[in-house]
């Protein structure tokens, strides 16, 4: 099969892939880093975006000032919050092949934070292949820097664009060919646009859509509306005093437990919030 799912990794297996493959691509986040709390992750984004619009997107027609909020929370969620690695055996088992094979890091983020990235994969003990290929477009991604892969996503949505179209521009400069890739990633779509991708360049395609994460918020007995709930109050705390730390998704189900919870929701959803948070909270 072409895209295996799996939240627990059978290191013989995935090192047999990994070592056949001539091109490994990873994911960071969910795969590699994970915020220490819920919010801030690529799944809280996504999923706060679409309430986000639901709430306001026929009461607000500019989307440029959507796009600044959504950009502005994104940036400062990542610089407040620190990273855990989701699995240190996988992030040793691709630091040790990429001094002898491809591994490529292939990233929805955008290159506004490849500094800051690259900071919290050395913290983790991360290191991609040192590729004598680097490009860098515009503010718009892709561009490639230190082995990784900033493919950008889409504000309005919080999903990254298309992987597979990135790797046009790798597979243009990169000398040698490329005959098969493995993808390790945590969002499906990703998968396919990848494998578009390597049909359309005839390369044998493996993905391994891995799902750790995000299953081991529904371990912790947490349902998707608690889910919604503890972004929504994590985030409410922190709009309301940036400089303390970001509640842990303990503690914001407690408080959710505990009040209820609306939390203000209709809060962080109005006109003015959305304004000030733009205009404000972030300069």
């Amino acid at each position: 099969m072409p895209v295996i799912e799996t939240s627990s990794l059978d290191y013989i297996f995935i090192q047999g892939r990994l070592l056949e493959a001539d091109l490994v691509l990873v994911d960071l986040d969910d795969v590699i880093l994970t915020p220490a709390q819920y919010i801030c992750s690529s799944t809280w984004y996504a999923q706060y975006i679409r309430n986000t619009k639901s709430h306001i997107n026929e009461r607000i027609e500019d989307n440029s000032l959507l796009t600044t909020y959504f950009a502005d929370i994104l940036y400062n969620c990542f610089t407040a919050t620190s990273f855990n690695a989701v699995d240190s055996n996988l992030i040793n088992l691709l630091t040790s092949l990429s001094s002898k094979h491809l591994v490529i890091g292939l990233t929805g983020r955008t290159g506004l934070f490849s500094e800051q990235t690259g900071e919290w994969l050395t913290k983790l003990g991360m290191k991609f292949t040192e590729s004598e290929v680097e490009f860098s477009n515009s503010t718009d991604s892709p561009i490639m820097s230190n082995g990784v892969i900033y493919v950008g996503h889409e504000i309005i949505t919080g999903l990254p664009k298309d992987k597979g179209k990135a790797l046009n521009e790798f597979i243009k400069l990169y000398p040698k060919p490329i005959e098969k890739i493995v993808l390790i990633d945590d969002i499906i779509r990703n998968h396919h646009h990848v494998e578009r991708f390597a049909e359309e360049y005839n390369i044998e395609y493996l993905g391994i859509y891995y799902t750790k994460v995000y299953n081991s918020y529904f371990q912790k007995g947490f349902s998707l509306s608690d889910l919604d709930a503890i972004g929504n109050i994590q985030l409410f705390h922190w709009l309301e005093d940036q400089k303390q730390a970001i509640l842990s998704d303990e503690e914001a189900f407690s408080i959710y437990n505990k009040d209820g919870l609306v939390c203000s929701i209709n809060y962080l959803y109005q006109e003015s919030v959305i304004i000030n948070n733009t205009t404000a909270f972030f300069n």
